[in-house]
């Protein structure tokens, strides 16, 4: 799991990323290159097309992100 970097006693550094995916299958090779280089905390991931039945893919792809 990705975790937020401490910067000083009071001061947390958050990588956020946000991705219009353009479908899962599509999406995904791009994003794991950008996961690779960026190494962010959060995802946000916009146009899966994922169905509420197949949001399991993310999961399993995924899995160092919940």
């Amino acid at each position: 799991m990705a975790m937020a970097t401490p910067i000083s006693d009071n001061t947390i550094r958050v990588k956020l990323m946000s991705f219009n995916m353009h479908g899962f299958h599509q999406g995904c090779p791009v994003l794991d290159d950008m996961i690779e280089l960026f190494n962010p905390d959060v995802l946000l991931l916009q146009e899966h097309w994922l169905t509420s039945a197949n949001l399991n893919k993310f999961d399993n792809h995924f899995t160092n992100f919940f």
